[in-house]
């Protein structure tokens, strides 16, 4: 597990390669607990042109609705990874980012989205300014199993931290308040053809200043995990951990189902279980990579299950992040 990475690894690339395949993602998850307010957005640059962002968030607020933006852009600078409406500032290099976003929205039902895919339902002005602030270091995959790292990407950060801000859709505002988020930002080649299931998921208990990241893939043709890499850290002080033993899904009807989790550490063992997924905001991702809300009907996606959750071990509460994807068939 890498250690290497550089002020220069959180922003857009400048120079983009003329590879297949090749692509740049950013993700982060959002979970107040005390709210159970939830939102992931995703932000990526198109396959067919890579100057061009997609800009995908979904968002829970309590209820059964799930809010939606998809769109394409191309508002990116140096510094600023953006796609139309939808920013990420870097305030602090390994430490501070914003994100920011307002503009039209549409309030989606989940079963639907499951079904039937994004619907053209009525547009809501939609603002989002959430600030990230790291509680863990960072954490550079990189050197992943040869294996997993053609559909993890070669360039993988992330880190755990907390959000402040707001979420405001329709004129109705939800203040976020040290809300559980974790952050992501991937580059390389991502060759999602032979993928079959995965699990990335993360955590923080908050009393003993511990959290965890996670994440493992199943491919199609290989018996075990392609790769399963993990990381747990205490304080500023991050360890390699493994990964003894991760529950993947087996279809799409797993959606909200507790599992279980085991990692080791220099910290010990961690017997992880999620006792309570809050809501589900679904995922569909074709090949090349590409992600919309829900499914995309007449054409072949993987299902991916985004889930804020609460974790216990050892006798201890905590809150996360779990995403966990079913791919039916090889991609072509």
């Amino acid at each position: 597990m890498s250690t290497d990475w550089t002020d220069a690894d959180e922003y857009p690339l400048a120079t983009l390669p003329d590879t297949p395949l090749w692509c740049e993602n950013y993700a982060f998850s959002c979970f107040d607990a005390k709210r159970d307010i939830a939102m992931i957005a995703l932000l990526g640059r198109w396959p067919a042109l890579t100057e061009i962002w997609r800009e995908l968030l979904l968002i829970s607020l309590g209820d059964e609705r799930v809010i939606c933006v998809r769109q394409h852009g191309h508002a990116a600078t140096s510094r600023v990874a953006a796609g139309a409406l939808f920013r990420v500032e870097v305030l602090r290099a390994g430490h501070a980012l914003r994100l920011s976003y307002d503009g039209p929205a549409s309030a989606q039902n989940r079963d639907e989205l499951l079904s039937r895919g994004l619907q053209n339902h009525p547009l809501q002005r939609l603002r989002v300014q959430l600030d990230f602030t790291a509680l863990s270091p960072v954490w550079n995959m990189s050197g992943h199993a040869a294996r997993g790292e053609a559909i993890a990407g070669a360039l993988h950060l992330e880190q755990v931290g907390s959000g402040t801000g707001f979420i405001e859709f329709d004129g109705e505002r939800h203040v976020i308040e040290q809300a559980f988020m974790n952050r992501d930002h991937s580059r390389g080649v991502r060759d999602l053809r032979p993928f079959r299931r995965h699990c990335w998921a993360q955590g923080r208990f908050a009393e003993q200043q511990i959290s965890f990241n996670v994440y493992a893939i199943e491919v199609f043709g290989v018996d075990g995990l392609a790769m399963a890499n993990a990381t747990v850290s205490k304080g500023d002080q991050r360890y390699p951990a493994e990964v003894i033993a991760v529950e993947l899904i087996e279809g799409t009807d797993a959606m909200l189902q507790p599992y279980k989790l085991h990692l080791r550490s220099p910290l010990g063992d961690m017997h992880l279980v999620n006792t309570r997924s809050v809501c589900c905001l679904p995922i569909g991702v074709t090949h090349p990579w590409e992600a919309y809300a829900g499914i995309t009907p007449g054409t072949h996606c993987m299902t991916t299950f985004e889930e804020p959750v609460h974790w216990a071990w050892d006798g201890l509460q905590g809150i996360g992040w779990s995403e966990r994807a079913y791919n039916p068939a090889p991609f072509t």
